[in-house]
């Protein structure tokens, strides 16, 4: 290769770069990187409201983000990380489209189902499933909370007296 011919090359790069700006080089590089920045917008900011739904999407999934601040720390990225080892996909800590598409189909499908759960349906499953709530009063009272802990122990799961995902997959099979 010439010197000229480098020199070439070297112009061409500085020619992409400043034609394009710098988020064309990233996306080249770093595919992942870039389709997280086309999906969430700028991740470096000081609050992104984008990656503030990111995380309350993955909190309500069972999965923790940390704290909800609209920015894309460690617990943030663990989580995107863990969510995409438990669904078979590339799990590389970045969201590029096949996470993005199926954060979306599991939040329409189980997280929002878990934020609009009432007591009342907690408890009528736990009857069900043979753990009595107590009165069937539609509140999250002492009684609901250790036939929960029960049933929770009974499966194998966190006895923690809250309904999260892992629990509401294997409680809601009891609904009547």
């Amino acid at each position: 290769m010439t010197k000229y011919s480098r020199i070439g090359i070297v112009i061409l790069c500085a020619a992409i770069v400043s034609l394009c700006g710098c988020d064309v080089i990233l996306r080249i590089l770093q595919k992942e990187i870039g389709q997280e920045t086309e999906l969430l917008g700028d991740t470096a900011v000081a609050h992104n409201p984008q990656i503030e739904y990111l995380q309350k999407m993955l909190q309500s999934l069972g999965y923790a983000p940390g704290i909800i601040d609209g920015q894309i720390g460690f617990r943030t990225r663990s989580a995107i990380k863990k969510f995409q080892e438990d669904y078979g996909l590339e799990d590389h800590g970045y969201v590029d489209r096949k996470t993005w598409d199926r954060l979306i189909q599991e939040y329409e499908t189980i997280g929002l189902t878990l934020e609009r759960l009432t007591p009342k349906q907690i408890q009528a499953a736990l009857k069900a499933a043979g753990f009595s709530p107590g009165s069937m009063d539609g509140k999250m009272g002492v009684h609901t909370i250790e036939a929960l802990k029960k049933f929770q122990k009974s499966q194998g799961l966190q006895a923690d007296g809250k309904v999260g995902i892992r629990t509401w997959r294997v409680l809601k099979e009891f609904l009547p």
